[in-house]
């Protein structure tokens, strides 16, 4: 490995070691935001993911139909 190869790994270690301490401390915020009873900035979070990141994040035995003009609706009876 040359020196320049190595100092680039050096450097995304540190990139990787930096954001997951961001991601864990965004995590416990957002637990601190819940038991607060303050979604404000979750809301505003969610704003910079995508569909498909919110669709995968939901647990598959809901079974919701996204619709994006009108919220939330159940697909299954009953739900």
């Amino acid at each position: 490995m040359t020196g320049f190869e190595s100092k680039r790994a050096q450097a995304l270690d540190k990139l990787s070691t930096d954001w997951l301490d961001l991601r864990d401390r965004v995590l416990d915020q957002i637990v601190q935001d819940v038991r607060d009873g303050d979604l404000t900035a979750i809301e505003e979070l969610l704003v910079y993911c995508d569909e498909e990141a919110m669709r995968q994040y939901l647990p598959e035995e809901e079974n919701l139909d996204i619709d994006l003009d009108g919220g939330l609706s159940a697909i299954n009876e009953g739900v």
